[in-house]
């Protein structure tokens, strides 16, 4: 609405209008005189014997009335001169203050945008604190809980693996052989777990030293068991050089991104490892021939409790995303479109 009253438009027609107004009114002013200067002397010369005297002094009169009245418009049209120089000074005036209002309005508009990203972002803090809580709450129970009982059920495993074996039960007994095995694995897979929560609620201490990171992924490939259809491609780049990591906890993340490529892709595909230098930052990418990360979950991903997987703890990339950070790096995904679709991680360290 306050721009209904300051455009240039609006302006100009209100002082057309009060143009107008002045001229009708000059205009009807300078016609009465007119007719009441020239309506004496006109009578005067009916009744006077005298005309040619009269009719010269009625021309007189009608001359000096009408220098009377075109003084009288004179004076009106200067009037509207000077109306029309405070219009135009108004109309600048008004300009200003609409451009001033459209420019407080921008930045009104910006801030509450700043806002809605500033709430958003302290809304998903809060939410992974509260995650967080919880995590250290749960994982102080279970490390109390469970580890005491998995000690007990590792120890009598090996105990009655030993006694089966001496006693050469197990010989000929392929599926006793298999259920023992299957036992360890088991109790490995559940201390596993344990010790994932306790790696993502504790803030490790970094144990830096100049390192070769191919070999880091050399042994995090290494210690993979993938299936028969998995096929393992590795594209190191040239003049990687030697950056300061802690190797143990840098290998926990190739080894976390390995094994979710594997799961992804199942029992067959290709994992391409590549490793790149540029700007003084050392590349390594993990991509994989899998299903892709889940659009649902993209923006999540490395969210604790966070996972695509029918069995799993979600906090595998969690960690990773720690470990990463605590180097001053960073770790991201992208899916891949084409023939050999699937994923992408990128692990980004400085040198």
């Amino acid at each position: 609405m306050i721009r209904d009253y300051i455009t240039i438009e609006n302006l100009k027609t209100k002082r057309d209008m009060l143009i107008m107004s002045k001229i009708k009114k000059t205009l009807i002013i300078g016609s009465f005189s007119f007719f009441c200067l020239t309506l004496i002397p006109i009578c005067i010369t009916v009744q006077k014997e005298f005309v040619p005297i009269n009719i010269v002094l009625s021309l007189i009169i009608f001359f000096f009335g009408g220098l009377v009245s075109g003084k009288a418009i004179l004076n009106q049209f200067q009037e509207i001169e000077k109306s029309k120089d405070e219009l135009l000074k108004r109309n600048a005036e008004l300009t200003k203050k609409y451009s001033e209002l459209v420019e407080w309005n921008e930045k009104f508009r910006l801030a509450n945008e700043l806002l809605g990203d500033t709430t958003e972002e302290l809304r998903s803090k809060v939410t992974r604190s509260e995650k967080l809580a919880f995590i250290k709450q749960f994982t102080s129970a279970i490390n109390h809980e469970l580890r005491n009982p998995l000690l007990v059920i590792k120890n009598a495993h090996y105990y009655i693996k030993t006694k089966i074996l001496k006693s050469g039960i197990a010989q000929n007994d392929d599926k006793l052989n298999h259920f023992i095995d299957l036992l360890s694995k088991q109790v490995e897979k559940c201390n596993d777990i344990i010790t994932d929560f306790l790696s993502f609620t504790k803030q490790s201490i970094l144990s830096l030293s100049e390192v070769n990171i191919e070999d880091i992924i050399n042994e995090a490939s290494d210690s993979q068991q993938f299936a028969e259809g998995i096929r393992v491609q590795k594209e190191y780049g040239c003049d990687i050089p030697k950056i300061k990591l802690d190797k143990r906890q840098i290998g926990v993340v190739f080894s976390n991104l390995i094994s979710n490529a594997c799961d992804s892709m199942g029992s067959s595909g290709i994992l391409t490892i590549t490793t790149e230098l540029a700007d003084n930052r050392v590349y390594v990418k993990f991509k994989d021939t899998g299903h892709g990360i889940p659009e649902k979950v993209a923006a999540t991903m490395f969210e604790p409790l966070i996972t695509t997987k029918t069995k799993g703890t979600g906090l595998g990339l969690s960690i990773c995303k720690t470990i990463v950070e605590a180097h001053k790096g960073k770790i991201y995904f992208k899916n891949i479109i084409g023939e050999q679709a699937g994923a992408e991680f990128i692990v980004d360290l400085p040198v």
